[in-house]
């Protein structure tokens, strides 16, 4: 599979250069959530022995080479095709060239096929969320000779091209040929999907990274940057990061966010759109089937037909639990970071909502601690978002509302960022209650959350406020935020450094000492870059700058394995080199981000 994209525009191939979502569900041109290409084959004398010797893929271009007409002893032609995304579809160019010293025909044979398709209906095999039936009833789909005109009562596409179906040429000796054509589709929304339309038709300009890295690290960031261009998505509020591709292409709250807090420093304009547009996109009332609540930041939207019309609850869902605590550490770490006090004041009350939310119904039974207790599509709001990740170390479910560990850091730190903010703002909030909630969580945390058998803490605590016990990576993110006590910290890191932990291509999701354990399930045992990444912060945060500069070497040698790509996740185990994940997300937004924290461990520090 090859994936190309320009701003909305995403188009997924198969490795010959080619599209057939009937045979390969995922290939196709898609605006948004929507494919609209179906079929896509572009040929040169389609019945005679072709071969692909090369091909080349940028973030939003594919080169194809191959070698046509072979006539038992040698190759007639050189063609090379180049397919590009814009924002407003995929250009093709072609170029036949006569390898002969003599004249020779070519049939350049085209077929372009449309669809309409929500990308849930393609991806429903691997949906992790409520199973549902797809439905046509509001589609109104009518093809024409040259395109479709895909209209429902939510959006509104119009696709062409001018791709002939069939053409004959002559070649002279050694002479080309060169055409171009163009697929063209554009997308608007119908009356009750206004919040889709601050997706906009525009080309976005390349980030570019100035580095004085060398070597492997400089692929690695190189590849990042590369990663982070094919994933910026169009909107009214500038660019902004989808979450990967090919599934995720669309605003996730919660990986954007992270991601923000991995890239701050290189690109804080990428961090303020982001910003502005979670602002937007904050919960500006309550409603059960979205998980939305006044105040609550964005876990995912969604611009396909079956999100929009209501048959599944993603066009806006709200069902993280840590998407709102990261909105207002991350605006913190913004405002430090850039002196950009205008841009916080103009946003004071969407941090005041967001802190709001966490008092009215992030706390479920007023303890103190941020819980969730799912009432729609995801069973588990934390970033393991599986349905089997929150599990005791005997295999066994907890019943909720589960307080998860890493979560109850990021509220830490978000209480200490309105004290901060109290300060320089005046929002209203009393500053010594603050500081006593701060201290307060910190003492009750390092109390109920610590194991003393695994000498660690625990991965959550359930709804009798009994520990989920398993040893896990979460509660190394308490390190970012500073909640763990100094002399549990060391004992939390000589265990994430140990063999059971430790996989040596990084810090492992799960202890393969847990039953649960598999070092190729999605949560359980195998190991997330972007999760090393946020334990290499915390680390660095704590002083174990050893141990830091330990973890980022083994990502990064983790990261040659996959042509300096790292991948959303890899397996957990213990092998000459790290195996991958069957369909892990690649490219992906916090994947690409943990790049940054890795040159950072390795050589700021």
């Amino acid at each position: 599979m090859l994936v190309i994209k320009s701003s909305n525009v995403m188009a997924v191939f198969s490795d010959m250069g080619e599209m057939d979502g009937t045979l390969r569900p995922e290939e196709g041109v898609y605006l948004l959530d929507t494919k609209v290409v179906e079929k896509l084959r572009i040929r040169v004398n389609p019945d005679k022995q072709s071969v692909q010797i090369s091909k080349e893929a940028g973030s939003d271009y594919l080169r194809i080479w191959e070698l046509s007409g072979f006539d038992g002893d040698e190759y007639e032609m050189l063609v090379e095709k180049v397919f590009r995304t814009s924002p407003n579809g995929v250009k093709v160019e072609i170029d036949v060239r006569n390898l002969k010293d003599k004249p020779v025909v070519f049939l350049l044979e085209s077929v372009i096929d449309y669809t309409c398709t929500d990308i849930f209906e393609i991806r429903q095999a691997i949906f992790h969320g409520v199973p549902f039936e797809a439905k046509d009833t509001l589609k109104q789909i009518k093809v024409t000779s040259n395109g479709i005109d895909c209209v429902s009562n939510f959006l509104e596409i119009h696709a062409h091209h001018n791709c002939p179906e069939n053409l004959k040429e002559t070649l002279g000796e050694r002479q080309n040929w060169k055409g171009a054509f163009e697929i063209t589709a554009e997308l608007s929304f119908q009356t009750g999907s206004s919040f889709a339309r601050i997706f906009q038709s525009r080309s976005l300009p390349k980030l570019s990274l100035q580095t004085q890295s060398r070597g492997e690290l400089r692929r690695l960031l190189k590849q990042s940057v590369d990663d982070l261009n094919l994933l910026l998505l169009s909107t009214e509020f500038g660019a902004v990061p989808a979450a990967g591709t090919p599934w995720f292409s669309t605003i996730f709250g919660r990986d954007s966010l992270i991601f923000s807090i991995q890239c701050l420093d290189r690109f804080p304009e990428l961090v303020r759109n982001i910003l502005k547009v979670l602002s937007f996109l904050q919960a500006r009332r309550s409603d059960s089937s979205k998980e939305m609540e006044f105040g609550k930041i964005l876990h995912e939207m969604r611009t396909g037909e079956l999100n929009l019309s209501g048959q599944l609850p993603f066009a806006l869902y709200y069902g993280t639990i840590d998407a709102t605590p990261l909105y207002l550490l991350t605006m913190h770490a913004y405002w430090k970071a850039t002196g950009d006090h205008e841009f916080v004041a103009a946003h004071a009350e969407n941090i005041l909502k967001a802190f709001q939310w966490i008092h009215q119904h992030g706390d479920l039974d007023g303890d103190g601690y941020l819980e969730y207790q799912s009432r729609s599509a995801l069973h588990n709001q934390g970033w393991k978002d599986s349905s089997r990740s929150v599990v005791r170390k005997d295999g066994s479910l907890p019943k909720g509302p589960i307080a998860l560990a890493e979560v109850q850091a990021y509220l830490y730190g978000a209480i200490n960022a309105m004290i901060d903010f109290e300060r320089h703002f005046h929002l209203g909030l009393d500053i010594s209650k603050l500081r006593d909630q701060a201290l307060n969580l910190k003492v009750r945390f390092n109390r109920d959350f610590w194991l003393e058998d695994e000498e660690y803490f625990a991965l959550a605590l359930d709804g009798e406020k009994h520990a989920v016990d398993s040893v896990t990576s979460n509660p190394a993110h308490g390190l970012l935020t500073g909640i763990i006590e100094k002399e549990k910290a060391e004992k939390l890191v000589r265990r994430l450094f140990s063999k059971d932990m430790f996989s040596g291509w990084g810090v492992r999701t799960m202890s393969n000492k847990m039953k649960a354990y598999n070092p190729f399930s999605y949560h359980n045992g195998s190991v997330w870059p972007h999760d090393n990444s946020l334990i290499i912060k915390g680390l660095l945060r704590y002083g174990y700058v050893k141990e830091a500069k330990k973890l980022a070497r083994a990502l990064l040698n983790a990261a040659k394995f996959f042509d300096y790509r790292l991948p959303e996740l890899y397996s957990g185990l213990e092998s000459p080199r790290p195996l991958p994940y069957p369909v892990s997300c690649s490219p992906q937004l916090w994947a690409a981000g943990s790049a940054f924290v890795i040159a950072d461990a390795l050589e700021k520090y």
